[in-house]
């Protein structure tokens, strides 16, 4: 008798410990983070500016050159000391970089700015031959040398950007300012009647604006630091300044108002890396739901 006792409550309690274990609840698995651009950065960046290409410089008389009795403002002669050439620029640029970013769903709004040295510094100097001008008597060859630099730009730009989790691409575009300088010096040989010993110089140096466009291709290999490799154009709109004439040859009364106009292109291309420190401003990470 006591051995039947024990077998049935052996049995019971075999098939009542499944459902028991079914009533006790089971801790879910964790839900996986994933990676968010939202948050502000702080970087660094370098690469390279260059023309990628010619860039074009033009001179071209002006001042009482172009006043109705002067020769040289109506034709045939209106044009005839117009010059043209140019010149390829290449440096490399370094820079620091900050900017926020704000993420909703695979989309990325933000914006940065940047402040960057630069090293173009060149001068291109261009001979021209004896010039003859109808009707009159032949102008002197002479050489004509140009400096240009850029030392410096800013940019301020939007962001637009799709991500793929840590990958993101963007586009960018905004207005940029830099810091260019302009130099000519004009001499005429002695080799002509028209224009001989003649001397012109001029310099300008401006803080300029322009616009800029681009973009890139971002990397975050933690959750704060991210690797870019970034394109952007700027275009800094045609510069032109004065070169004037103070030598005995051109007048002394009043001096200086005879004068040749330079006009150069300043349109660079900027192909650079980045390194970012990205800073959360109290946001959690991004759980994933189900």
């Amino acid at each position: 008798m006591n051995k039947l006792i024990t077998g049935v409550a052996a049995l019971t309690v075999l098939f009542a410990a499944p459902a028991v274990a079914a009533d006790i609840p089971l801790k879910a698995p964790p839900r996986p983070v994933v990676f968010s651009w939202t948050g502000c950065y702080l970087g660094v960046n370098g690469g390279w500016i260059g023309s990628a290409g010619d860039q074009n410089i033009d001179t071209s008389l002006s001042g009482r050159f172009l006043e109705s009795l002067n020769l040289f403002s109506s034709p045939p002669a209106r044009g005839t000391l117009d010059r043209h050439f140019s010149r390829d620029l290449s440096s490399g640029t370094a820079g620091v970089t900050s900017g926020c970013n704000v993420q909703y769903g695979s989309w990325v709004w933000g914006f940065e700015t940047d402040s960057n040295w630069a090293g173009i510094d060149d001068t291109v100097s261009a001979a021209f031959p004896i010039t003859v001008v109808p009707g009159q008597q032949n102008v002197a060859s002479s050489v004509h040398t140009v400096s240009t630099r850029l030392d410096y730009f800013s940019t301020y730009r939007g962001r637009l950007g799709f991500a793929f989790d840590r990958w993101m691409v963007y586009a960018t575009g905004g207005a940029v300012v830099a810091h260019i300088k302009g130099e000519t010096d004009i001499l005429y040989a002695a080799d002509s009647p028209n224009f001989a010993n003649v001397h012109f110089f001029g310099d300008r140096k401006v803080w300029r604006m322009g616009w800029t466009a681009g973009g890139g291709l971002e990397y975050a290999f933690t959750d704060s630091w991210s690797l870019k490799a970034e394109y952007l154009f700027l275009d800094l709109r045609d510069f032109n300044y004065e070169a004037f004439c103070f030598v005995p040859a051109c007048g002394t009364n009043p001096p200086g108002v005879f004068s040749t106009n330079t006009r150069i292109e300043f349109h660079e291309h900027v192909a650079r890396v980045g390194l970012n420190y990205k800073f959360l401003w109290g946001e959690s990470p991004v759980v994933a739901r189900y």
